[in-house]
């Protein structure tokens, strides 16, 4: 939502910078024209006080793309959606780019995690942030017997 306001007043302040020009959009539904007026900006509830909450448990993470360089950002899903994690386990981290965990497809992590969400002053929901802060195992699931 907060995407949206800010937009639109992005919008607003553009066509308030071209005073006397015709402005049109051109959109799937056809051509939008722009009249002059003056447009006052929402105030957004963002801008009033926030709020974080912080949850941490253990979960597991389904991985699906580790990452191999560094930067620790690991893609895994999270009831069945692929979600971004920081890997914040830097000894794991170490030991996983130096060989010593081998993650295969299917694998998941077994994981401390923690998990802060930023809200605005209505309760809207404005930026959500997973960590990994331990890995304590990873699971290879069982191998499957062909069928005969």
């Amino acid at each position: 939502m907060a995407d949206v306001r800010e937009a639109l007043d992005d919008v607003a302040k553009a066509r308030a910078s071209l005073p006397g020009q015709r402005v049109t959009i051109q959109t799937d539904l056809g051509d939008i024209e722009l009249f002059e007026a003056a447009i006052p900006t929402m105030e957004s509830p963002a801008d009033g006080p926030q709020q974080t909450v912080t949850n941490s448990g253990i979960e597991f993470f389904k991985v699906k793309a580790p990452d191999m360089l560094g930067s620790s950002q690991w893609t895994v899903l999270r009831n069945n959606r692929s979600i971004k994690v920081d890997m914040l386990h830097q000894r794991w981290i170490d030991d996983y780019h130096a060989r010593k965990h081998n993650i295969l497809p299917g694998d998941s992590l077994k994981c401390r995690f923690e998990e802060s969400v930023t809200y605005d002053a209505v309760g809207n929901e404005l930026d959500r942030k997973l960590s990994v802060v331990e890995v304590l195992e990873v699971i290879t699931p069982p191998v499957q017997q062909p069928l005969i």
